[in-house]
C-alpha cells in the first residue's frame, strides 16, 4: 500500500532531501496516520498540525487507504 505525503507551513525543514515536494511511502495495512507522521516529524509537533486526506480534514487516528494523498500543515497562531 502506498500513500503520498506533502508537508506545508515550514514543516518541510524537518524532512531530509524534501525536494520533490512530496514523499511516496509504502505502508503496512494497519498503519494509522499518526504512525506515519511520527516517522517524519518530532512527536511534540503532533499537537500543532492539521491533516487533509484527499482534501478532507481528518484526525490522526484516520486509517489510511492505498493511494491517499496526505497534506500536513502546521497550525499558525497569531494576532
Amino acid at each position: 500500500m502506498k500513500v503520498k505525503l506533502k508537508f506545508y507551513s515550514g514543516l518541510e525543514k524537518y524532512i531530509r532531501n524534501y525536494q520533490n515536494k512530496e514523499i511516496i511511502v509504502t505502508l503496512n495495512k494497519n498503519d494509522s496516520l499518526k504512525n506515519i507522521i511520527t516517522r517524519f516529524l518530532p512527536s511534540e509537533m503532533l499537537n500543532y498540525i492539521y491533516l487533509l486526506v484527499d482534501n478532507q480534514i481528518v484526525n490522526q487516528d484516520y486509517q489510511v487507504l492505498d493511494g491517499d494523498e496526505i497534506k500536513i500543515f502546521l497550525l499558525l497562531i497569531g494576532g
